[in-house]
């Protein structure tokens, strides 16, 4: 007996191939056309040959808060990359993903393949890619439950078959440059209560895109564009985007306001339940019956929309909660400039 407790206790100190090396500093794995995937993958000798594998030779390692990325500056892998949940044991820090900054390597999707897809808690960071997914079934992008992914730029969002941004359950930051050079479904489609924020990104939207369902879709999610010390902007040097700028519905939050005006998305004619928004502010859109919420700046132009046929206005900034056939305002009811009296 105590030779057999002597032995498991032995073995239980003993390091095993199981166990995660210790990174002792920020790390950058490599990825080269002349690399090898393998365990120890990475370094500038023996660089990965794809972005999964030295993705897979991260996950083999504990990295200690210590910054990891996944550099591919030569665009050596024109692959996807998918991060999971069940391989980030070790992992308890961003990860940094990086191509050209000055020329993006293209990311190409085939059949179900998803660009860059990222599991919860994972937060990564993406810069110098252009992904098309046109002949793809999956989006370019995937943030999945739990999961964050920065869009650092510069980085091109090219043509997809379905959605160019896809979260369910994820948060999604694009911030500048950010090019959109190819049509898709939609640019963002967002739901479940987590959020996007564009507010500080420069949009250059090129080659006039077609977005056939809309620009961005929300359900139930945070969606900003508008700010007040920054904004999105949107430039157009091949002429304007087409298609449904956004679709709002089953409690969506769409953030367009700026200090002198609304955020114009690509595309032209917009879509809510609910609510018909005039982009001026902060908009919650909400089912019909059971109300609205909004917010105006400071010094924005006066908050304005149709509810259930009753035209709604008011000039001081404040939050407003409607819930049918209630008016609701802060500081008190009724707000200046509501009508009709009947719901104020």
């Amino acid at each position: 007996m105590r030779i057999a407790l002597a032995a498991a206790l032995i073995a239980l100190a003993s390091p095993t191939a199981a166990q995660r090396a210790p990174l002792t500093g920020p790390t950058t794995f490599n990825v080269s056309a002349t690399g090898l995937d393998f365990p120890a993958c990475g370094t500038v000798a023996n660089p990965c040959r794809t972005k999964q594998g030295a993705f897979a030779a991260i996950a083999l390692v504990d990295g200690m808060n210590n910054t990891v990325t996944i550099a591919d500056p030569t665009c050596a892998d024109s692959g996807p990359l998918s991060i999971t949940a069940s391989s980030l044991v070790g992992i308890k820090n961003p990860i940094a993903v990086t191509g050209n900054a000055t020329t993006p390597c293209p990311v190409v999707t085939s059949a179900s393949q998803i660009g860059f897809y990222v599991e919860g808690p994972a937060v990564v960071s993406l810069t110098g890619f252009r992904v098309d997914s046109s002949g793809s079934t999956g989006p370019g992008i995937y943030a999945s439950y739990g999961s964050q992914i920065n869009i650092m730029g510069p980085f091109d969002h090219g043509p997809s078959a379905t959605d160019q941004i896809l979260a369910t359950g994820g948060v999604v930051l694009e911030q500048g440059p950010i090019t959109i050079s190819g049509g898709a479904g939609g640019h963002h489609l967002h739901c479940f209560n987590y959020a996007v924020y564009s507010a500080t990104a420069a949009f250059t939207i090129k080659n006039a895109p077609h977005f056939g369902q809309r620009f961005v879709g929300n359900g139930g999610c945070d969606v900003g564009f508008g700010g007040v010390g920054a904004w999105a902007t949107f430039s157009y040097p091949n002429g304007p985007a087409t298609g449904l700028q956004f679709y709002a519905h089953r409690n969506g939050f769409m953030g367009l306001a700026t200090p002198s005006g609304p955020v114009v998305l690509p595309g032209a004619g917009t879509s809510a339940v609910g609510a018909n928004v005039d982009e001026s502010y902060w908009a919650q859109d909400v089912h019909v019956g059971s109300g609205a919420m909004y917010l105006a700046y400071p010094g924005s132009p006066d908050a304005a929309m149709t509810y259930n046929g009753y035209d709604i206005r008011w000039t001081s900034p404040r939050w407003v909660i409607l819930q049918n056939p209630y008016h609701y305002a802060t500081p008190s009811p009724p707000g200046p400039g509501c009508v009709p009296a009947s719901i104020c």
